[in-house]
């Protein structure tokens, strides 16, 4: 478990795992970030994963203010990729990424 990190567009899915595993790795996917997601995250110590589209530089800023790690998916452009880079995500999800 050690090296595993859940991730789940299901929250109760994702509330269930947080209730079984408290510390463990555990990414919420979404489409979008707005306050009610946030909330949620911080709520139930959940990580981020969201489409690299919806993302922008002060939302990542906003969610490592709260301690939230941000991964996004699925960045398959190498200007996508360095352009989240420089926003500071924690993780870029990829399948083709040179």
């Amino acid at each position: 478990l050690e090296r595993t990190t859940f991730i789940s567009f299901d929250l109760p899915n994702m509330l269930c795992i947080r209730e079984m595993l408290p510390q463990q790795s555990a990414q919420y996917l979404v489409c979008e970030l707005n306050d009610e997601v946030l909330e949620i995250l911080k709520k139930y110590h959940l990580d981020l994963d969201i489409e690299y589209h919806s993302i922008t530089a002060e939302q990542v800023k906003a969610c490592h203010d709260a301690g939230i790690l941000v991964n996004v998916w699925t960045v398959n452009d190498p200007e996508d990729g360095k352009r989240l880079a420089q926003y500071g995500v924690d993780f870029i999800t990829s399948n083709i990424l040179e």
